[in-house]
């Protein structure tokens, strides 16, 4: 780096102990991951979707070095294929859609998407696939009726993202100076604008 600085990366390793039914497949790959922010949703989900498949370059054909990829994935509420947008490696297009996957398969708990009982329980686990569970008719047949993911969707898309603190302070100045000279804008678009949502309130589809 510039200015004569260093910069050292870490690489954590994991194992699992105590097993509580053996051991694991030689070959078992481990995937640790962080909970993704729950603030500023709502405005990722403001973006229009043009803007954000401008930066497609999955050859490099402009030869910056970047291979610029947008998830596509297909929309359970609509049936189309859409942008991906939320949840870990952007799997879901829309607030609500990640809303309802984050109850079936997170807690357990059945929506309308998707409707099943039983969470993400594979087809093997035929006990928990079984099991009683409180789909009903006053819940839409299922154990939270579409009111409930709608709710946690408002909620989730208008968490606000704190103000920006020190914005003057040499320390992040520098930050921001070593962010734009190492080419990293290539990657990470410093900023968008945000579009209105047809006047539908922001995460409700």
């Amino acid at each position: 780096m510039s200015g004569g600085e260093t910069a050292t990366l870490r690489r954590p390793y994991y194992t699992l102990t105590n097993l509580g039914y053996g051991d694991l497949h030689p070959e078992m790959m481990l995937s640790p991951r962080v909970a993704p922010q729950m603030i500023g949703l709502g405005l990722l989900d403001a973006i229009p979707a043009a803007d954000i498949l401008a930066g497609v370059d999955p050859d490099d054909a402009d030869g910056d070095g970047i291979a610029g990829r947008a998830p596509i994935v297909m929309s359970s509420e609509y049936s189309v294929p859409k942008l991906g947008r939320f949840g870990l490696k952007a799997g879901q297009p829309s607030i609500w859609e990640q809303s309802a996957s984050a109850f079936a398969g997170d807690v357990g708990i059945s929506t309308t998407l998707p409707p099943a009982g039983f969470g993400d329980c594979a087809q093997a686990q035929t006990k928990c696939r079984t099991a009683p569970n409180d789909n009903t008719p006053d819940k839409d047949n299922v154990e939270i009726g579409d009111m409930g993911p709608e709710l946690v969707s408002l909620y989730s898309a208008n968490l606000g993202v704190p103000a920006r603190r020190d914005v003057s302070a040499p320390q992040l100045l520098r930050g921001k100076q070593v962010f734009y000279e190492t080419g990293w804008i290539a990657c990470h678009t410093p900023k968008h604008a945000t579009h209105r949502l047809d006047g539908r309130p922001i995460g409700v589809p």
